[in-house]
């Protein structure tokens, strides 16, 4: 099922993945990038802000790290929080800011 997902066009997309050590992965993965708003009230005032999550299957980057980047459509996501995988151990999820 996770493989269907991953290969349907509108959920997922093709990125490229760069270790944080530099070397470009081999290929292409697929991954499913969302971008929802997250509300915090750091000080008691709700505030608003953008997020990136990416999320890949653990069959294709089996040890994703803070640091590492994934460019998705021509926009390179640096990965600044600890990638954490899913119950069933199938998809790595992580947050992700875009690169300047």
């Amino acid at each position: 099922m996770v493989d269907a997902l991953f290969a349907d066009p509108i959920l997922a997309k093709d990125a490229i993945y760069t270790p944080a050590g530099g070397a470009a992965w081999a290929g292409p993965v697929r991954v499913m990038l969302s971008q929802p708003d997250e509300l915090a009230s750091p000080f008691a005032r709700p505030v608003v802000s953008e997020t990136t999550t990416i999320e890949v299957r653990v069959s294709e980057i089996a040890a994703p790290a803070k640091g590492d980047v994934f460019t998705v459509g021509g926009t390179a996501y640096t990965v600044n929080e600890k990638p954490v995988r899913d119950a069933e151990r199938l998809t790595w999820t992580m947050a992700a800011v875009p690169q300047p």
